[in-house]
């Protein structure tokens, strides 16, 4: 197989989590924006969120605001992907391989800390990951091809 089509190969499996991964960023901006956090916190911690809004509702609130802020920061690594994709990577230029890891790692994160872990994605974004990591693995000869003999 020769370098391009594994190229093409390579943006075709980061482009399916990119576009998965930013969708899905504004369906819960979207939950978050129309329900005013409550739904997104109540799945997440139950009634300990019940609780802590009406003992604190300053640090319930800030917590929100943190929350949204990580929501837009996220929605920003699904478009700056697309971006990359669209551009440096369809070109096959080095720089654009290395920054391409931004998808996967940021996904990971989201496993553990953000997005996927108050509505039950883990299983949903592990595949994400996998299909990122194997694309940016697939497309590793097209940016780096061996010495020539």
């Amino acid at each position: 197989m020769d370098n391009s089509s594994l190229l093409k190969y390579g943006q075709i499996l980061l482009f399916i989590p990119a576009v998965l991964y930013t969708l899905l960023t504004l369906f819960v901006i979207g939950i978050m924006l129309t329900s005013g956090g409550d739904d997104f916190m109540l799945t997440d911690f139950g009634g300990a969120w019940i609780m802590l809004k009406k003992q604190y509702p300053h640090v319930a609130e800030d917590f929100l605001h943190t929350m949204k802020n990580s929501l837009i920061g996220a929605l920003g690594v699904g478009l700056f992907s697309l971006a990359i994709l669209k551009n440096g990577f369809k070109r096959g230029e080095r720089w654009a391989w290395f920054i391409m890891w931004v998808l996967p790692l940021s996904m990971i994160e989201d496993i553990f800390y953000g997005i996927s872990k108050g509505f039950g994605f883990e299983y949903f974004f592990g595949g994400l990951v996998s299909l990122a990591v194997l694309g940016l693995l697939i497309s590793f000869r097209s940016f780096f091809p061996g010495k020539a003999n």
